[in-house]
């Protein structure tokens, strides 16, 4: 019952990623996190992209555990936000990562080096416990930022 519920409140998300994973060929090759089944395209030109109870990535993008907790963190927020995630999440996703592209193809960079300190990837980031130090500005002598960052559960509070 429970799960049936789950499979409605996410209903618009389960269809689009359905969708996308025939356009793109991706198969299930065995691989999840937590329970959430990862899909494999070998013809997609991101890294990742979850819709619903499925995570889709491309094939240099399976093994990596980074992009794996990220997405699972997107999964978490479909699961809070239901029909809203693609108008809330998914959407301002989409946007900022074409906008991220576009601005290293013109050679500024502005845009991608900030990419996980925005929202809605900062909230994947916390929520799939990813914790990207270089990206947050800090450099050198940060093993004991991390490990407090860790022990306390830093971005649970934030």
């Amino acid at each position: 019952m429970k799960r049936a519920l789950l499979i409605l409140w996410q209903l618009p998300q389960i269809i689009v990623g359905l969708l996308v994973c025939l356009i793109s060929g991706a198969t299930y090759r065995g691989l999840s996190i937590h329970g959430v089944r990862i899909y494999v395209s070998e013809s997609m030109g991101w890294n990742g992209v979850s819709l619903g109870d499925r995570i889709i990535v491309g094939p240099g993008s399976a093994g990596e555990d980074e992009i794996l907790r990220h997405e699972y963190g997107h999964v978490r927020q479909s699961r809070r936000l239901g029909p809203l995630y693609l108008l809330g999440v998914g959407l301002p996703s989409a946007a900022m990562n074409l906008l991220s592209r576009a601005s290293l193809a013109w050679g500024s960079g502005i845009y991608s080096a900030h990419y996980y300190d925005r929202w809605p990837e900062s909230w994947a980031d916390r929520l799939g416990k990813v914790y990207r130090l270089a990206a947050r500005g800090c450099r050198n002598g940060t093993k004991k930022l991390y490990k407090d960052m860790i022990k306390h559960d830093y971005y649970h509070f934030m």
